[in-house]
């Protein structure tokens, strides 16, 4: 269970966090940044290692003035754009806020954001974005008023807080350029899945987790693969593929679970692929200790199994070597950079 913050001076901490550890790091340049009310000349922080940008901060009509946008900077004019806010209410009369902290049954803190996005083209509302996002949103409870619903984007000091946040922008700009959604079918049925099963949305730290072992396996199996001199890319529609995009050697979809809806998903995607871009192999990457029934059931239908395992902060890739002989089977977990 998720329980709003809403003591201003916890909330500004936790964003003068954000602010610090964005500049850390970061070159300076100056800009003219475009909104529906006009543009104005504003101080950017660029973090070239995230591939994002953030303003200089401040409060705006009792909310923080927190933006980001992505890389690169145009270089033929100084003018830029905003591709999301994350703006916590400071004041209650704070208007038009999308970001809000929120504190879970632990006392973990969580930098939330409502999914409240606009601009860009016609159609980029929130409930567009709701129907698009793979995100499951959790609740938040307010005291004296009715719970509502946020995506969980980062746990405030968490070491990760950086590339969570990074992760989400990127998002945002995929949703606001087009990008075709990534969303199985099966979380089609309503906007709020996750609410719906559990009202207290009291799965989304499990949800995170498991999210962010998917970037986790998916960005060290790639730099597995390229450090054996294997061509590697990733699309929209797949996790990776090694080899030329339209016709590719084999291509690979992870899956941090091996429940059997996570499984058909893959089987299923795999199967996409292959109408359009097909491989010479498929290959459905899950954790160690998958059982002999469902192993027999994704061999049956001619896709090949790489399983891994996470121990002392190692990812190891069992099996892959049978498919990949010169890529290198293990790395460190603490070398890994989720991906956005």
């Amino acid at each position: 269970m998720l329980t709003q913050v809403t003591d201003q001076s916890i909330v500004r901490k936790v964003w003068k966090q954000i602010e610090a550890k964005m500049r850390s790091g970061a070159r300076v340049e100056q800009r003219t940044m475009g909104t529906r009310a006009g543009s104005y000349p504003d101080k950017v922080f660029v973090r070239d290692d995230l591939g994002i940008w953030t303003n200089k901060g401040g409060e705006i009509d009792g909310r923080l003035w927190c933006i980001f946008g992505v890389l690169p900077l145009p270089e033929n004019t100084t003018n830029i754009s905003m591709v999301v806010q994350i703006n916590p209410a400071v004041k209650k009369t704070a208007k038009n806020t999308a970001g809000c902290l929120a504190k879970d049954e632990n006392g973990k803190l969580w930098i939330c954001h409502t999914g409240r996005v606009g601009g860009g083209r016609p159609g980029i509302s929130k409930s567009e974005y709701l129907k698009w996002t793979t995100r499951l949103p959790a609740l938040v409870h307010r005291d004296g008023g009715k719970p509502f619903s946020v995506f969980p984007v980062a746990r405030a000091n968490h070491p990760d807080l950086l590339d969570d946040i990074a992760q989400f922008v990127w998002e945002i700009r995929d949703f606001k350029e087009g990008c075709p959604s990534r969303r199985p079918a099966e979380q089609k049925r309503g906007p709020f899945k996750e609410c719906e099963e559990d009202g207290e949305g009291q799965r989304y730290a499990e949800t995170y987790e498991i999210r962010r072992e998917h970037g986790l396996v998916c960005n060290r199996l790639s730099q597995c693969l390229q450090a054996g001199g294997y061509s590697v890319g990733k699309d929209q529609q797949r996790d990776l593929f090694v080899g030329p995009p339209h016709k590719p050697l084999a291509e690979i979809e992870i899956k941090p679970t091996y429940s059997w809806q996570s499984l058909y998903t893959g089987v299923g995607q795999l199967a996409l692929h292959s109408t359009t871009n097909p491989a010479r192999r498929q290959i459905l990457v899950v954790p160690h200790g998958i059982s002999r029934e469902k192993q027999s059931a994704i061999k049956s239908a001619g896709i090949h199994l790489v399983r891994y395992s996470i121990r002392d902060k190692i990812i190891h890739f069992n099996d892959l070597l049978d498919h990949f002989p010169k890529a290198s089977p293990s790395a460190p977990v603490r070398d890994c950079i989720p991906s956005r």
